[in-house]
């Protein structure tokens, strides 16, 4: 009687188990996702962001929406796949920065400062 009961007391123990989270599947097969944080310590606001993988070069939806990211502020985009992506900056008059090839390979962060700001506005 105990042996027939024995497969029956597995399964439930391997369901209770994966149902309490001892059980996790392999990192591949749950898609790992990251998370790009954009620091800005440039002293100007930025009203709107824009993230295209380097490979198309579309853009994507503005990540700001009606917010902007203000000096001294930071902001974050999740859920990004594992790539290369380019990330377009537009500040209160208009001007556009791009910031090319961000390897997202991990939860990673990056800097928006006032020389880069400057060096990239003469640039285009």
């Amino acid at each position: 009687m105990f042996r027939q009961s024995l497969p029956k007391i597995a399964l439930t123990l391997a369901v209770l188990m994966a149902a309490a989270g001892f059980v996790q599947a392999p990192l591949n097969a749950q898609g790992s996702r990251y998370s790009l944080t954009l620091n800005n310590i440039s002293g100007y606001h930025i009203f709107r962001i824009y993230m295209s993988s380097s490979d198309t070069g579309q853009w994507g939806p503005d990540q700001l929406g009606a917010h902007a990211l203000a000096s001294g502020g930071s902001y974050t985009i999740y859920n990004i796949p594992p790539g290369e992506y380019d990330i377009k900056f537009v500040d209160a008059d208009g001007d556009v920065c791009r910031l090319l090839h961000v390897n997202v390979f991990r939860n990673t962060s990056w800097d928006l400062t006032r020389s880069w700001l400057l060096g990239c506005e003469f640039k285009h």
